[in-house]
């Protein structure tokens, strides 16, 4: 049996674009994040192959893994 939920509020169909156009915003600033982290991991791969990985597993060296 499908019980009707009585706290559910009507969506004035006026705002629909509004909530299409900040679900693309919000899309578009993940893409561009994204895009930033990767580009910076991939700049800086050399570095942390020099200093992290080629040196002595230390504390300091495995709370930088952690984070």
């Amino acid at each position: 049996m499908h019980s009707i939920r009585s706290d559910v509020e009507p969506v004035d169909p006026s705002l629909v674009p509004l909530f299409i156009s900040e679900l693309d915003i919000t899309q578009c600033t993940n893409v561009a994040i994204l895009t930033l982290v990767v580009y910076n991991t991939i700049i800086t791969m050399d570095k942390e192959i020099k200093y992290f990985w080629s040196s002595p597993r230390s504390f300091v060296s495995l709370i930088y893994f952690a984070v």
